[in-house]
């Protein structure tokens, strides 16, 4: 994002405050301000036609992501008894499925009907 991109970036972040539901801010801020309080290369734009169509920051996933990988783990543990546990459920859910649609096709749509 450069400044030149400011003016149409300002346009969609008013109108995400006009939501309600983007930030809790109440007014776009200046382009100084905006600049100074943003890493430069956490700013991106996305632009159709020369023209920008949208924008995003990532400093806000690089915050959240933070420590998360960092140092990454020595060895990757396998959860092998939850793995077993979820294959183990869904496949008795499928074969509850098989066997309950196997009995719907043997009666008639309108048997079906009454038990309900």
């Amino acid at each position: 994002m450069h400044p030149g991109d400011w003016p149409a970036v300002r346009a969609i972040y008013e109108a995400g405050i006009a939501t309600g539901h983007a930030t809790f801010e109440t007014t776009a801020p200046t382009w100084e301000r905006w600049d100074k309080s943003h890493l430069e290369e956490h700013r991106l734009v996305a632009t159709v036609g020369g023209a920008v169509a949208g924008w995003a920051l990532t400093n806000m996933l690089v915050k959240v992501l933070t420590g998360v990988f960092d140092p990454p783990p020595a060895q990757l543990a396998v959860p092998w008894a939850y793995l077993l546990s979820v294959l183990l459920i869904a496949g008795a859910a499928m074969a509850a499925a098989a066997w309950l649609a196997t009995r719907m096709a043997r009666q008639p749509a309108v048997e079906q009907l009454r038990e309900l």
